[in-house]
């Protein structure tokens, strides 16, 4: 077992378990250290349904994962054959009734059909039907509100290989919204009284041409039939042409730009972290535990929560210096019951003199600092606001390494070792050029070049990895210590206010924007 760990999956193991250690379809004794070379089988095939649960599925034999009914059931010697040992699964409750009767269904009736149409197509999430029925009533008659199943568009980004990278960017939430529309729009067009007569002919007419071919369909026929041309129920016009109209899709998700706007919000609930430092430890900025407690006898907090910051101007040494000054939330308690003022307690923190330029700056404010484009996470902490875009060509390498989906023996059948030095040399020159905050991680970066192609296959995907996590458009650092580098690089945690710094405030939508000017 232990030997074999890394070719067994979960799902495999526990079929193996449940099945006790036979092929479900024969009968026959499976070698535990050679699941790898076995199929897990729809025993409801996908083109019926998308049914993915342990329900539905069987660990068989290679030979055996194949169907000779003509409605892609199992044949009925199989089923004869195997009757008595799925009962005997079932009664010791290994298997469950959804699953015998998969098993041993012998026929598809015009009413299982119909139950399979509606659960591909009918949103039965409770939460999806309350957000439905809250979106019709606000836009009424005027708009219609259709409820798309979340599998129909990962159905569709795998049929069509839309991948999906959620450590490149944050763009592939706007990428599911836009899926969810086009889908909503095609299953419109092609059944626009969406009655359930109209589907149902449509799924019969697939069907009927799946039984003659052999491929067997791994996706919900509404997915499988956007791979052929299709014509209008009611007027007969070509409205869908798979060759143009999916490269259009292709081309819509591969936009470089897309619209971020992260919530601002002022910080609310305890007033400081919860650690309490005891006396030996206190600090001079130590905060007593309560008022006329003294930290040299009590101890108390060191760290503050911040309501939000106040940007202010100070003389040091005849020069103007800009700072965010943290608010805390206890200050902004007294300023809220009118025990002291904003400007007088900026007044004591600096020790003498200063202007406020701008009271309130709120926890995540889009700001842009000598150029570059940054969130306010604390006094001196910002994280990058700039969104990383790859090529399509690194997106699918890095898509296929992400997550370990790829093991070098899979990757090197679609691409050469060399290709993780390109996308190297591409993240490389888009931190030189394009993030400008990261300055000293490029320089480093290029420095450690030739250490990258020395590395071996895992090494690579780790630092590629990192080294997106640097230019993350969010609080996260990379690990580049397979570089010489340190473990945090990338982390904005003394980030100075310049002269010429911009608040944006943007819309929800990031339609819309203002800009305060404080150069």
């Amino acid at each position: 077992m232990r030997e074999h760990r890394k070719n067994i999956s979960q799902q495999r193991l526990f079929l193996y378990f449940i099945q006790n250690g036979k092929c479900m379809y024969t009968g026959e004794t499976l070698q535990i250290n050679d699941l790898s070379s076995y199929e897990v089988d729809h025993i409801l095939p996908q083109s019926y349904i998308k049914d993915n649960s342990i329900e539905n599925l069987a660990l068989v034999k290679r030979s055996e994962n194949q169907r000779k009914g003509a409605d892609l059931l199992l044949d009925s010697t199989v089923i004869t054959k195997n009757r008595t040992r799925w009962e005997q699964l079932k009664r010791a409750g290994l298997i469950g009734e959804k699953k015998f009767r998969n098993l041993t269904r012998t026929k598809i009736t015009d009413r299982d059909k119909e139950g399979f149409v509606a659960r591909q197509l009918v949103e039965t999430r409770q939460i999806t039907k309350h957000v439905t029925q809250l979106l019709q009533k606000e836009y009424q008659t005027d708009t219609k509100v259709v409820a798309i199943k979340a599998g129909l568009v990962s159905d569709l980004r795998h049929k069509f290989n839309f991948i999906k990278n959620r450590n490149v960017n944050d763009y592939h939430h706007a990428q599911d919204a836009y899926l969810v529309s086009f889908i909503g729009t095609y299953i419109m067009s092609k059944y626009p009284k969406l009655e359930m007569e109209f589907v149902y002919e449509g799924y019969n007419k697939y069907l009927a041409d799946l039984r003659k071919t052999t491929t067997k369909p791994k996706f919900s026929f509404i997915v499988e039939s956007l791979a052929k041309p299709t014509f209008n129920h009611e007027t007969g016009e070509l409205f869908w042409n798979p060759e143009t109209d999916i490269a259009k899709v292709r081309r819509t998700l591969n936009f470089k730009q897309c619209n971020i706007v992260r919530k601002v919000e002022e910080q609310s609930g305890m007033l400081f972290k919860e650690t309490i430092y005891p006396a030996l430890k206190a600090a001079d900025k130590t905060i007593p535990l309560k008022k006329n407690l003294g930290v040299s006898l009590y101890g108390g907090y060191t760290n503050v929560n911040y309501a939000f910051y106040s940007l202010i101007e100070y003389p040091v040494k005849n020069k103007q210096k800009r700072r965010l000054l943290g608010i805390p939330m206890a200050t902004k308690v007294l300023i809220d019951t009118g025990q002291t003022t904003l400007q007088a307690y900026v007044t004591d923190c600096i020790g003498g003199p200063c202007q406020i330029l701008k009271e309130r700056v709120l926890k995540y404010q889009l700001i842009q600092n000598d150029n570059c484009a940054l969130y306010v996470a604390g006094p001196t902490e910002r994280h990058n606001a700039r969104q990383l875009v790859v090529s399509e060509a690194a997106a699918q390498i890095i898509y296929l390494i992400s997550a370990k989906q790829a093991a070098e023996a899979s990757f090197l059948e679609q691409y050469r070792s060399s290709d993780l030095t390109v996308v190297f040399d591409e993240l490389l020159l888009k931190i030189t050029s394009d993030f400008k905050i990261f300055k000293n991680v490029a320089v480093k970066l290029t420095a450690a070049a030739e250490r990258f192609n020395v590395c071996t296959f895992n090494e690579k995907v780790i630092i590629i990895e990192e080294i997106i996590k640097v230019m993350r458009a969010n609080a996260t650092n990379g690990n580049l210590k397979l570089l010489g580098l340190t473990e945090r690089e990338g982390r904005l945690g003394n980030v100075p206010i310049s002269n010429n710094l911009k608040i944006i405030n943007q819309s929800i939508t990031g339609l819309y924007q203002s800009i305060e000017d404080f150069s």
